[in-house]
């Protein structure tokens, strides 16, 4: 009896901490927190965030370039045989002879002429002065810079458009299958039904025959609703860094959709619109650029300053020393003269690259504006199909409820019954879509016009 008492605590307690870890696995997301995960843990906005990262060590590199730069030099050298060299070392004066003012011939000897031990120390300090390429450089990294954050903002703002639709298309394909798991229950039914009817000789085996094929054609149809509801979610799942294993809810109320937006002022939206900064912030580049390659006929100017002390031991014994300090400033001065047309082309480059930066922001500017009244005609259309949808869907509940009343009291057939049940179910669909379509035309509009997140 204890045995069996214990089994069954043993069994409950099981099922408890799986029912639990289920729950601590399921995670319910409305929109506002999936776009906060997918903002989060999306791996393309994970590899923009480094990019940002690499551009401002870009722009520190360039810095460095004008900063004092400064070194220490330290060496030792042991000489292990000795350098002889031949050295005078007295005059040949013959003996009781007045040396003075006279001459003599000079006497040599091999004496050693280096140091045993020889130290040296350095430290130096270079510092450009006036340098067009280093300064040209670092007004190019820091733009490049400015265009890197306006790229991850627009990447931000696709990614977490994408994610506002892929929401949507998640609900959407799970409201599908539960209108086709609906159908084939209904279709079911209607199919039972039909099998008593023909057995109790009420109606024709055509009607029972009818009710069996769209029961049986419902079911593959299901099955597809099903498949495509588990592909939106691992989509859904990739796109935010959920684990596959991970139970989701979506919480979002779809059935409200927004108004249709106001009209817009394209000046306003340009000046919100990341990817026209970065096309305008590319065209500063290229001025930059122009006056890189002006600033190529220039002169450059370094400046140097170095202390070095060297210490000297053992010469002829232990104890001989010798010591020295030097204090140089040097100043360089580069006037470039020929460079075999380099210059002149790179001028032409820059020139050819500004003019290109103009035609690009004018082809940005046009095809903004195309775009938003591209996106404003579809959203005017979605719009009005929900409603019409919507006008649709109860019309067809309608006929379907008469189609069944009919049946149920023998004045319709199951023919009228499976026609109504499919416009019905057509209708459905059609009021989902129509709120998708709307909802997503929405969300590319709030994109088109600058809106962030």
């Amino acid at each position: 009896m204890f045995y069996r008492l214990r089994s069954k605590l043993s069994i409950t307690v099981l099922i408890f901490m799986s029912c639990s870890m289920a729950v601590a696995h399921a995670g319910e997301y409305d929109l506002a927190a999936y776009l906060e995960r997918v903002e989060r843990e999306n791996l393309n906005l994970r590899l923009s965030r480094n990019d940002l990262d690499t551009a401002n060590e870009t722009t520190a590199q360039a810095r460095s370039a004008l900063l004092p730069s400064i070194a220490a030099q330290g060496g030792y050298t042991r000489n292990l045989s000795d350098i002889d060299q031949s050295t005078a070392v007295a005059a040949d004066v013959p003996s009781g002879t007045d040396a003075t003012g006279g001459t003599a011939p000079l006497m040599y000897d091999d004496l050693d002429s280096n140091y045993d031990n020889e130290y040296l120390m350095a430290l130096s300090v270079t510092q450009k002065i006036f340098a067009p390429d280093a300064i040209a450089s670092l007004m190019q990294a820091k733009k490049g810079e400015e265009i890197s954050r306006t790229t991850y903002e627009a990447t931000r703002r696709n990614i977490l458009n994408s994610a506002k639709k892929l929401y949507a298309q998640t609900q959407l394909a799970n409201q599908v299958l539960e209108v086709m798991e609906a159908a084939e229950e209904t279709a079911k039914e209607n199919y039972q039904n039909a099998k008593r009817r023909f057995e109790a000789g009420l109606s024709a085996e055509l009607d029972l025959l009818m009710a069996e094929s769209t029961w049986k054609s419902s079911i593959p149809e299901t099955a597809e609703a099903r498949r495509n509801a588990q592909i939106a979610l691992i989509s859904f799942k990739t796109l935010a860094g959920i684990p596959n294993d991970e139970e989701v809810v979506l919480t979002e109320n779809n059935d409200e959709i927004p108004p249709l937006p106001e009209q817009y002022d394209l000046s306003d939206v340009l000046a919100q619109r990341p990817d026209y900064e970065a096309t305008l912030l590319s065209k500063e580049i290229a001025d930059i650029a122009k006056k890189a390659a002006m600033a190529s006929f220039l002169p450059s100017v370094d400046a140097s300053l170095t202390y070095a002390k060297g210490l000297y031991r053992g010469y002829t014994s232990s104890s001989d020393r010798y010591d020295y300090d030097s204090f140089q400033l040097g100043l360089t001065v580069t006037v470039p003269l020929s460079t075999g047309g380099y210059r002149v082309s790179l001028t032409k480059s820059a020139n050819l690259a500004q003019n290109k930066a103009h035609i690009a922001i004018a082809q940005k500017h046009n095809d903004i504006e195309q775009e938003l009244l591209s996106l404003r005609l579809t959203l005017e259309e979605a719009y009005q199909r929900i409603e019409s949808a919507r006008a649709s869907e109860s019309v067809a509940q309608k006929a379907l409820r008469v189609a069944q009343s009919s049946y149920a009291n023998g004045l319709g057939t199951q023919y009228a019954v499976n026609d109504a049940l499919d416009q019905y179910q057509q209708a459905r669909l059609g009021v989902y879509h129509a709120l998708f379509e709307y909802r997503a035309a929405y969300y590319d509009w709030e994109l088109a016009t600058g809106k962030s997140y």
